[in-house]
């Protein structure tokens, strides 16, 4: 009696998917350059990320020179500033617009500026009296 042994064929990775491979790894290298750049930035050291982040600044180090994975734990323990500049500036790799938040008095000046716009065209090209508003804190000596 013959036993027959059935050889499959390990398919192929397609084209698309080591294209997609490439495409990744050219991702996370891009990555992890503009996270080196944001540390750089801030002015971080490997010592003061270790404090920070209750980690050995070897394995901070193989992070970011892409010899142990980027993880979300990761990057959530980095430093506050560290993390909103990173962040930042992958938003605006994406194309998008990080304006900071605004409290107070400047608020209000960037929403009344904003309703101007907006409101632009909808507005008489003339007044008819000249139009005067103050903000609170406004005294008469700071116009």
């Amino acid at each position: 009696m013959r036993a027959t042994v059935h050889v499959r064929a390990i398919p192929r990775q397609s084209k698309a998917f080591a294209e997609s491979e490439a495409d990744l790894a050219t991702h996370v290298a891009s990555t992890l350059a503009l996270l080196r750049r944001c540390v750089a930035d801030t002015g971080w050291t490997l010592e003061g990320l270790e404090t920070e982040m209750g980690l050995h600044k070897s394995q901070i180090s193989r992070v970011l020179n892409g010899e142990r994975p980027l993880t979300l734990p990761f990057l959530l323990l980095l430093p506050d500033d560290l993390e909103a500049l990173f962040e930042q500036r992958r938003a605006e790799g994406f194309g998008l617009i990080v304006v900071p938040p605004v409290h107070g008095e400047q608020a209000v000046r960037n929403l009344v500026s904003g309703l101007v716009g907006v409101l632009a065209a909808k507005l008489p090209a003339r007044a008819e009296r000249m139009a005067r508003a103050t903000l609170p804190g406004d005294s008469e000596t700071d116009l």
